[in-house]
């Protein structure tokens, strides 16, 4: 009978032990993944990124051809923002011994980029969506990659302010013609580029927030981009509503992961060009720009 409990005492403790060991090797072969936002290439700094953003990650062995390789098991996997910059999912990730390569992609917001990639390309992208990528490669089993996310569209920005002769003025729409998705419209998810269109749209509604106007496109080559703004007006004792305003850019190129401000100022005879900035993208400067009234 001693010997019958031994025996069933050591297949117990045997059993407990093996699952340990089982847990301890699944917890050193857990992936971890890091998340923040690339910064201007002079600082090289870094924010974290947004609590509750959304980003997908797909894995496969280092160096591997994306072109003809397929995501490792249990990629792509969808990775949600928490504290400190950490990404987390429902269902960890563990992988063999072995090195590998990460790449994710955001819409910079908490849903799922719903993006998928066949033979490294994804298929036609569109207007109005932040794309964000990144990669982090070489990462050994039970590591850590930390993706540092950078902007793969193009930021426009349209800023109207008032010049001499005007008393008041209140911007009630601003449109441009943004890039029309085309075939190659499509994103590389080995490197996050994203194709040239060469053609623009129609016209189309700016986020306006007061005499702002905020739109976010695909990367277009050798077009002009057309700007419509539409205003009430003081000059004077006399108010003017609803005055239309129009604007052609020499043609140029808008360049994937560039944020482009024009800076436009309406007199009381005119509206024209008044300087460009940048903010929070790549520098970019614009050429001088000419508006007529209609």
């Amino acid at each position: 009978m001693k010997r019958e409990i031994i025996a069933a005492l050591s297949i117990v403790l045997f059993s407990m032990t093996a699952c340990t060991k089982e847990k301890s090797l699944k917890s050193e072969n857990e992936m971890k993944f890091t998340a923040s936002y690339s910064s201007t290439p002079l600082t090289k700094a870094t924010s974290l990124f947004s609590f509750g953003n959304k980003a997908t990650v797909y894995g496969y062995p280092a160096e591997a051809d994306l072109a003809g390789s397929i995501p490792i098991a249990g990629t792509p996997i969808e990775l949600t923002a928490v504290t400190n910059g950490n990404l987390t999912s429902v269902m960890p990730l563990y992988l063999p011994k072995g090195s590998y390569d990460f790449y994710s992609v955001s819409l910079n917001e908490p849903i799922s980029p719903g993006i998928t990639f066949n033979s490294n390309y994804s298929e036609q992208l569109i207007n109005g969506k932040d794309y964000l990528w990144a990669k982090d490669i070489n990462i050994g089993s039970g590591g850590t990659a930390s993706f540092v996310y950078e902007h793969k569209a193009v930021g426009v920005e349209v800023s109207i302010s008032t010049g001499e002769g005007i008393n008041y003025i209140e911007v009630t729409s601003i449109k441009i013609t943004p890039a029309k998705p085309d075939a190659l419209s499509k994103m590389s998810l080995s490197t996050g580029e994203i194709g040239v269109s060469s053609v623009k749209d129609n016209l189309t509604s700016m986020v306006l927030n007061s005499q702002k106007g905020q739109y976010i496109m695909l990367p277009l080559s050798g077009q002009s981009l057309d700007i419509e703004v539409m205003a009430n007006v003081k000059i004077g004792d006399i108010t003017a509503n609803n005055k239309i305003y129009t604007a052609s850019v020499p043609i140029m190129n808008y360049e994937s992961g560039y944020f482009y401000t024009i800076n436009l100022k309406i007199t009381s005879s005119s509206m024209h060009f008044s300087g460009s900035i940048v903010n929070d993208w790549i520098e970019q400067t614009l050429p001088q720009i000419t508006l007529t009234e209609n």
